[in-house]
């Protein structure tokens, strides 16, 4: 009896033991991770796109539900380990540029916001993109065109290039046409491979994570940066033929080792024709590096200089119609009608429409006209003194923006025009450049 109750009490020790735990935990370490996940999810900039990416990976569940493929997540020919190894040369090249993105983030405060966020982009691409082209898109094509060898390659090639197609669709999204094009060769080759592993393995969740992990080792060296990099207009030839040269090498690697996975052997032939690319790939990045033209001075990585105010008071517009007077009394009606920006005067000399197409918000902040565009989905500022009218407008790039109004300084009396982006950052025009807002 004595034994029984003892063993009670070590039960309820247990349990309180477990409870204090349980509490230390939630109460502490919970409340970290959560306030953490919550100003990601507030002030991380790859959210917006999370979001998008949300939408599209519930429509791929509800097809997969709908086309009766549940089973993708539970069907496998081959387990997790052997699958990523299948697929070692997207591993190793997302490896090596995972650690020299991570190099290039040594000794600067990493923006743990942004890179919450770009983890859960990067996880929802990985769902969404391997649950719709491999599980649904390749399956069906499978399930149809399977019957001998040639037909199974023909669905994989051509779910590969369905896979690097839509990827076209990031020109509409403001991607200049270099990065575009560059991106859809080796989309498509990466598509052929991971259906091709898909295909052999039938595992979906080694597809998610290696999709997953590339994106992040890909996006990780702009975790920090307020907007994204690109490529300007007018990038000389020497630097589109390196890019598409690097682009189509990478792209027979991955389409070479396709073929070995669906051969299943590797020969000579094979081996040999896998070191000549291979060395081609860094002979012509030698080259080119050598007599072509300097990539840095074309490729643009947009970030801001810091200002720092200890009292300010910010003020935000949620109208697009002004009036200013000048010294001499003539009053400027600016104001935007059919998205474009207006400017009339009370004594019918000027009627201006101001050449700037889609407008999307017009401001008069003291002596500053501020028109905000948006161009290629992205934003951009244009801003002029409205004593000198007649002058060309100035432009600055922006972060894709909520609100626009200004920010009194206390610390030198000064209204500054100001914008505030869809992650909360806080920008204000100083002279002729824009920066961030930090306190002291």
């Amino acid at each position: 009896m004595d034994e029984k109750k003892n063993n009670i009490w070590v039960l309820i020790a247990k349990v309180a033991l477990i409870f204090v735990i349980f509490e230390a935990f939630t109460k502490i370490l919970g409340r970290v991770i959560a306030s953490k996940l919550y100003f990601s999810l507030l002030n991380g900039k790859y959210i917006i796109y999370a979001v998008s990416e949300f939408v599209v990976f519930v429509f791929a569940i509800v097809l997969l539900i709908i086309r009766k493929k549940w089973y993708i997540f539970k069907e496998k020919k081959i387990n997790f380990g052997e699958s990523i190894k299948l697929c070692l040369p997207i591993l190793v090249l997302s490896v090596i540029i995972a650690l020299a993105n991570a190099t290039e983030l040594i000794g600067t405060n990493i923006n743990v916001n942004n890179l919450i966020s770009l983890v859960i982009y990067v996880v929802l691409i990985g769902f969404f993109e391997e649950i719709f082209f491999r599980g649904i898109i390749e399956n069906e094509l499978l399930e149809k065109y399977s019957s001998n060898k040639k037909e199974i390659l023909i669905s994989i090639i051509i779910s590969g290039v369905v896979f690097g197609t839509v990827h076209l669709t990031n020109l509409l999204a403001g991607q200049d046409l270099l990065t575009t094009m560059m991106q859809f060769v080796q989309t498509t080759a990466i598509g052929i491979l991971f259906g091709t592993v898909y295909y052999k393995t039938r595992n979906v969740w080694a597809m998610i994570f290696l999709h997953s992990f590339y994106d992040f080792s890909v996006l990780l060296n702009e975790v920090n940066l307020v907007t994204d990099c690109g490529y300007v207009s007018n990038v000389p030839i020497s630097i589109t033929a390196a890019s598409m040269v690097a682009s189509i090498i990478l792209s027979l690697i991955y389409l070479l080792y396709s073929a070995s996975i669906f051969e299943e052997k590797k020969t000579k032939i094979y081996n040999n024709s896998m070191f000549i690319l291979i060395a081609l790939f860094f002979i012509s990045n030698i080259l080119f590096g050598l007599f072509g033209a300097n990539t840095e001075d074309y490729y643009v990585c947009t970030n801001y200089d810091i200002k720092e105010f200890s009292q300010v008071e910010t003020h935000y517009y949620s109208y697009d119609d002004f009036n200013y007077t000048l010294e001499d009394g003539t009053i400027y009606h600016i104001y935007k009608k059919d998205n474009k920006a207006v400017l009339e005067d009370n004594i019918g000399v000027k009627n201006i429409t101001f050449d700037v197409d889609n407008v999307d918000r017009v401001v008069v902040i003291d002596k500053y006209l501020i028109i905000i565009a948006n161009e290629s989905a992205s934003d951009v500022l244009y801003y002029k003194y409205l004593n000198n009218i007649n002058e060309e407008f100035k432009t600055l790039e922006l972060p894709m923006i909520s609100s626009v109004g200004y920010l009194y300084s206390k610390d030198n009396d000064m209204k500054y025009p100001l914008v505030k982006s869809y992650i909360n950052d806080l920008f204000v025009l100083d002279g002729d450049t824009l920066k961030k807002v930090e306190s002291k």
